[in-house]
């Protein structure tokens, strides 16, 4: 497991310099479900965050751009009784999701990774897509990055790659608009990935896992 987390570790941090910048950190340039997912991440981190430290600090500092951003937004909705950016649909989710994830493994190819390196990058600009939209993706900071690559972890067992790609796309619409998801797609992928753990003798790891913040978690089986 430790040579596991060390190649999440190395695949991170190909991605950040994968990553080219487009505009920055500006939050007033995203839409409001945007902004909330970056907010609900920058709370997980904060959680997990050393009080006092500087990344402690950062995510604060980080957080309340945002939340001053999207107060702001309600003020002005307030005052003219008009939104101004609406949820973004099922499809719009898939489509941002698909694209982040293409555009990871475009770009994992080019570096000449082999396809599993590229499918672990493509899952985590899959969901970096839907956060800050494609080729967006350097508005992230880093700990939130990292935060997202958790998430990522049961499509690495969901079987074949395009399975995995199929499974992160539903499961980032279940995370908004369950109604719409194939859930059953995505449970399969959690369970896939603890037999896999139970089998590997990762039990320690998983049991970590389970203590973490995630999304997922809701959907582990029981025992």
């Amino acid at each position: 497991m430790e040579g596991f987390l060390l190649v999440g570790v190395i695949i991170f941090v190909v991605v950040v310099f994968l990553i080219l910048s487009k505009f920055g950190k500006d939050p007033s340039r995203k839409t409001n479900a945007m902004l909330e997912r970056e907010l609900d991440l920058h709370d997980r981190v904060i959680a997990n965050s050393d009080v006092g430290s500087s990344s402690y600090f950062r995510q604060l500092e980080a957080r309340k751009r945002v939340s001053d951003e999207l107060e702001r937004r309600s003020a002005a909705e307030r005052k003219s009784g008009v939104s101004e950016n609406s949820e973004l649909t099922d499809g719009e989710i898939r489509k941002l999701v698909t694209a982040g994830y293409e555009e990871g493994w475009r770009r994992s190819k080019l570096k000449q990774k082999d396809d599993e390196d590229a499918h672990e990058t493509a899952l985590l600009s899959g969901l970096l897509g839907r956060i800050s939209g494609p080729n967006e993706w350097s508005s992230i900071p880093h700990e939130i990055a990292q935060a997202i690559m958790m998430e990522t972890l049961p499509f690495k067992f969901s079987g074949t790659h395009a399975e995995g790609r199929l499974a992160l796309i539903e499961y980032a619409v279940w995370r908004e608009v369950p109604s719409e998801a194939d859930a059953a797609l995505v449970q399969r992928s959690v369970t896939a990935m603890v037999e896999h753990m139970k089998n590997s003798g990762d039990t320690d790891f998983l049991l970590s896992v389970k203590k973490m913040p995630l999304p997922w978690i809701k959907l582990l089986p029981e025992g």
